[in-house]
């Protein structure tokens, strides 16, 4: 955001202060950045959520009266910022599932797989003995 704002920036010495400080504030989230602590993944997608809608708007309300550059570069933060929302939304459906800190294990659905196949070899039985018994 720092590095080329002078790219996409309309009067940057306007806008330049907002897009330190939030640059500042992404840096400190992600640093912060903590999936056992609710409050902090709260936050990054909280910030990245308004980032990106900050520079998806920005970017789409100059599109006729700015460079294409200008364009670009706006709306290549603005997936950046798409990308840290869906990641930040992704542990924070992690959290609220209560699954932080637990092993992802391949035999998860196995229970529900055995206890289907019992169910289903008790009605093939059952049927079997229906069918033999009819006879």
């Amino acid at each position: 955001m720092i590095v080329l704002s002078p790219l996409y920036s309309d009067t940057l010495r306007l806008q330049f202060p907002f897009i330190v400080i939030g640059a500042l504030l992404a840096v400190a989230v992600a640093a912060l950045m903590n999936p056992r602590d609710r409050w902090i993944v709260l936050a990054s997608a909280t910030l990245s959520g308004v980032g990106l809608a900050i520079y998806a708007m920005w970017g789409m309300s100059g599109y006729d009266s700015i460079s294409p550059v200008a364009f670009i570069m706006r709306l290549a933060v603005a997936v950046v910022f798409l990308f840290a929302f869906y990641f930040s939304m992704k542990t924070l459906r992690a959290f609220m599932m209560q699954q932080i800190g637990k092993k992802e294990t391949i035999d998860e659905f196995e229970e529900d797989d055995v206890k289907i196949e019992q169910e289903m070899l008790e009605r093939e039985r059952k049927f079997q003995d229906k069918k033999y018994l009819g006879r």
